[in-house]
């Protein structure tokens, strides 16, 4: 029987930063792209936002997703002798339109100005590094992704009696609550930008009229219907240390790999800072910013990562005299591998793995600067310049500027304190101007001062 009395809402969500719901696999030009609907516009579907929430669900309770009677009683579930089917259920997510009206029909406007920035995503490119903290030759690949303050409005329900979405809403709202792949890479974070929910019993005359009001079709007004919730205040988070670092640039900062720019000078510019547009809103209109330089979270974690292995052998007492050398380089001691696995996962073959536990949100907002630098190579032999060999760089100057960096481990039971000193060790590297990111470190670029402040949050 179906039940007759439940719980509808309907959630709107804005996000934070690129997100990516991967097909599992590429296109012709990309090595990954996110799930489309029928109008070819990015989506999110209802399982991811249901899995989503199990697990988060999972991770406040302190239970097992999978196992846990509580966690199955909700969201379903199947063992050897019976199943059972989830309480909650969602509709696919619908992307909003430069008039912030979701997009839930094939007679979508493909010419307007956010839709057709969101159908061609913006461009990711990474490449693998090795174990001798270089490009690895044949490990280039790319990604397109939804780009940050895209809006999505799904339709959110339970079974029962009324008030059981809103612990749900503040489970979604939690900064630890991501969507989508790459949630490592800072990839996924948004926040609830307004919801709004009724209970039905339709054996009640006035319920059944008032559902049979309710459109199936997300752009229709919905508010004679179901009524605005004041956002929840969202959930803290399962038990975990968040640093929170404010970075002052010493000199410049280069993360190359932009696309050129037409300002004046560029001409002779061979090496950009990236930039990324995104869409940003204003009075209920959406709009297109122009490209702005921004910090990719993994050109971070590659070097938190690296410095954090660097002072777990210095805990353990192995110094540069006791490392191994490979085939492919300097070998980590077992235990340190480990440990850096533990905070920043690892992939051992198509079939085995683990996620990492240590979370980076990128600083917004960053300034652009027209800084150009003009280089000469040098013969190696003469040391003089080398004719046709001048090339020119455009970093971020960052004078004055302060960018705030977000880091979050999430901890487990296996949460070593080595582990834990490790990766603050390498927090203060970065703070006291011992560790660069970006390019261009031995040209000075990408050295920070700043300051540190350490929270715990506990369930």
């Amino acid at each position: 029987m179906i039940p007759t009395r439940f719980e509808l809402a309907r959630v709107t969500l804005e996000f934070d930063s690129p997100m990516l719901v991967g097909t599992g696999g590429g296109d012709d030009l990309f090595d990954a792209v996110c799930v489309e609907d029928a109008n070819g516009l990015p989506t999110i579907s209802a399982t991811g936002i249901i899995g989503v929430l199990r697990h988060a669900e999972a991770r406040r309770l302190g239970k097992d997703p999978h196992t846990d009677q509580d966690i199955i009683a909700m969201f379903g579930g199947e063992t050897k002798d019976q199943g059972k089917s989830s309480r909650v259920w969602a509709s696919w997510a619908a992307i909003h339109d430069s008039r912030d009206r979701p997009v839930s029909a094939l007679d979508a406007p493909l010419d307007d100005p956010v839709l057709s920035f969101a159908a061609s995503g913006v461009l990711r490119d990474h490449v693998r590094i090795g174990t001798r903290g270089v490009v690895d030759g044949a490990g280039k690949f790319d990604e397109r992704l939804v780009p940050a303050g895209a809006r999505f409005t799904f339709e959110l329900g339970m079974h029962g009696s009324g008030g059981g979405l809103a612990p749900l809403v503040a489970l979604l709202h939690s900064p630890q609550t991501h969507l989508g792949g790459r949630s490592r890479r800072g990839f996924g974070r948004f926040k609830v930008l307004r919801w709004s929910a009724r209970s039905f019993d339709l054996s009640r005359p006035s319920d059944w009229a008032a559902y049979k009001k309710l459109s199936v079709d997300l752009r229709q007004d919905s508010s004679k219907v179901l009524k605005a919730k004041q956002v929840p205040q969202p959930w803290a988070g399962a038990r975990s240390i968040v640093w929170t670092l404010r970075l002052r640039p010493e000199q410049t900062v280069l993360f190359g790999g932009g696309a050129p720019t037409n300002k004046k000078g560029a001409e002779h510019v061979d090496m950009f800072n990236v930039r990324e547009p995104r869409i940003t809103w204003t009075r209920g209109r959406g709009q297109v910013s122009r490209a702005r330089p921004f910090v990719p979270v993994s050109s971070i974690k590659g070097a938190l990562r690296h410095r954090a292995a660097f002072h777990a052998h210095v805990a353990l007492g192995r110094f540069v005299d006791d490392v191994r050398i490979g085939e492919s380089g300097p070998i980590w001691h077992e235990e340190v591998q480990e440990l850096v696995d533990s905070l920043f996962g690892s992939v051992k073959g198509r079939d085995s793995g683990q996620p990492g536990r240590v979370f980076i949100f990128e600083p917004q907002e960053l300034r652009d600067s027209d800084g150009v630098f003009q280089h000469v190579s040098l013969d190696r032999f003469t040391q003089g310049p080398m004719d046709g060999m001048l090339f020119g760089e455009a970093p971020l100057d960052g004078f004055g500027e302060t960018w705030q960096v977000q880091v979050s481990l999430q901890l487990g039971n296996d949460t070593g304190r080595m582990a834990i000193q490790a990766l603050q060790g390498a927090l203060e590297d970065l703070c006291q101007g011992r560790l660069a990111l970006g390019g261009g470190a031995s040209r000075g670029h990408g050295y920070f001062r700043g300051s540190m402040d350490k929270k715990e949050v506990s369930r």
